[in-house]
């Protein structure tokens, strides 16, 4: 490297598509000021870089931290980093239901940007029966009173669809519980197995029980890989931590491009956080397809609902006759004219600023923004039905670190280009952002929230 040269880093292993995207954005914006570019290939960092576009895994927080910098270090030079330290407040179910539950009691307020949550623990089936008439004991209230409410239970910290199950009774609860505590059994019967086969074992045979223990992990590698790609199924001893939230039965259903019945949809957004703290949501939100028309959950022969028309995570649709991910702009005649597209908008942005203020508000300990660092995350919501003469209302779903772009599909990766040049512009170069208005929109970023947070001494 140059001596006296701004260096980019960037290494995002894995993942071609946020890569190339990285990459572009670094080479259009940075490039042309003399910034020098280096890809990585998922090693640790270089030193001296001037920004770490990077995996959260990594990137070097511990040489990082702002207290190794002086007080009159100015931001221009502090090194960027792509992702806060620490943000479970955000990104981890739970603790972002238990941080907007705090947010709303402080303020006494009745309104909700989710819908109604249940956080608990569990590391096996017989936890239920305590927790049905403790943290639970609402859920159970009213499953028992037999009015056709539906819940959805989703593991906090699994992603892509992993563990999420539709219930409208107890039974139906304690039938997933006892299918989770399934998995976990019969990895603890392999394992237990194992060791009694090698119980009484003379050295002679050391070699035949680590081929054994070879072809285990190869089999355990691969149940892994067909669980990832096939199957929902997860061990709860592994998880422990739950959400039970109210299911929507009545979403906003669209007919998208290609399909001639109406889908389930939900809401990609994507929302740079910088610093402490500003937010922005990128103007150009996702709207994501579930594969199969929708159908009221109870309409399945076993009444559970088939998951592929609830579902809209595209990790779990396979082969469809439609392309399931569309620019919402797109979808504006097919969501009722531009008067509904705009006020979904200004809801999700209203959704968005809530929710980061409400992470914030909770405190340090699981929010840590540091004043170099940023970090683009994936905000999913989902629009429900309006009451006659009403709009359809925005609700948040969760919020993705490390979001998977690749969703977008190749004919949308000019927008994600678009992403990370904006990001680019607003935080290395700090272009255009003068007295920019809360919910003032500019080259395709709104900005949703702008907060001044302590943060004790840097």
């Amino acid at each position: 490297m140059t001596e006296g040269k701004l260096r980019a880093w960037i290494s995002f292993p894995g993942a071609p598509y946020t890569q190339a995207s990285a990459v572009k954005a670094c080479g259009d914006v940075l490039l042309p000021l003399g910034w020098e570019i280096e890809e990585g290939d998922g090693s640790e960092a270089p030193v001296s870089q001037q920004l770490y576009l990077a995996d959260y895994d990594l990137l070097p927080f511990e040489q990082l931290h702002p207290a190794s910098f002086t007080p009159d270090s100015i931001k221009p030079l502090l090194p960027q980093l792509s992702s806060y330290p620490i943000r479970k407040s955000l990104i981890r179910k739970n603790y972002l239901a238990s941080s907007l539950h705090a947010a709303q009691l402080k303020k006494g307020s009745n309104k909700r940007i989710t819908p109604a949550t249940w956080v608990f623990e569990a590391t096996c089936a017989d936890d239920l029966d305590e927790l049905l008439m403790d943290d639970l004991y609402d859920v159970r209230e009213a499953l028992e009173k037999g009015e056709g409410k539906w819940f959805i239970l989703k593991p906090a910290m699994a992603d892509r669809g992993m563990g999420i199950r539709l219930f409208n009774s107890v039974d139906t609860l304690r039938e997933i519980f006892d299918e989770f505590d399934a998995e976990d059994s019969d990895g603890e019967s392999e394992q237990e197995s194992e060791q009694g086969k090698e119980e009484g074992k003379t050295e002679e045979k050391e070699a035949e029980r680590q081929t054994q223990e070879q072809e285990q992990t190869q089999k355990g590698e691969a149940e892994r890989a067909y669980y990832q790609t096939a199957s929902t199924v997860v061990m709860m001893s592994q998880l422990r931590h739950f959400v039970i939230q109210d299911y929507i039965c009545d979403p906003f259903l669209v007919t998208p491009p290609g399909a001639s019945q109406k889908h389930k949809f939900h809401l990609r957004a994507y929302v740079l956080a910088q610093g402490s703290l500003r937010v922005f949501l990128y103007d150009e939100i996702l709207a994501l397809f579930a594969p199969l028309p929708y159908a009221h959950p109870s309409s399945s022969p076993d009444g559970s609902g088939n998951l592929r028309a609830h579902l809209t995570n595209t990790c779990l649709q396979g082969a469809t006759s439609f392309a399931t991910v569309h620019l919402l702009d797109d979808l504006k005649d097919r969501l009722g004219g531009q008067a509904v597209l705009d006020d979904i908008k200004r809801q999700t942005n209203e959704v968005v600023a809530e929710a980061f203020s409400s992470a914030a508000s909770a405190g340090r300990i699981h929010l840590q923004t540091w004043p170099h660092a940023w970090e683009l995350f994936g905000v999913d919501l989902i629009v429900s039905n309006a009451e006659a003469g009403a709009s359809p209302s925005v609700l948040l779903l969760e919020i993705n670190a490390q979001p998977d772009f690749a969703q977008s599909g190749p004919e949308l990766q000019g927008k994600i280009d678009q992403l990370f040049t904006r990001t680019l512009q607003i935080t290395v170069l700090d272009q255009g952002t003068e007295a920019w208005s809360v919910g003032e929109s500019r080259d395709r970023m709104t900005l949703s929230l702008d907060l001044t947070l302590s943060a004790g001494g840097w």
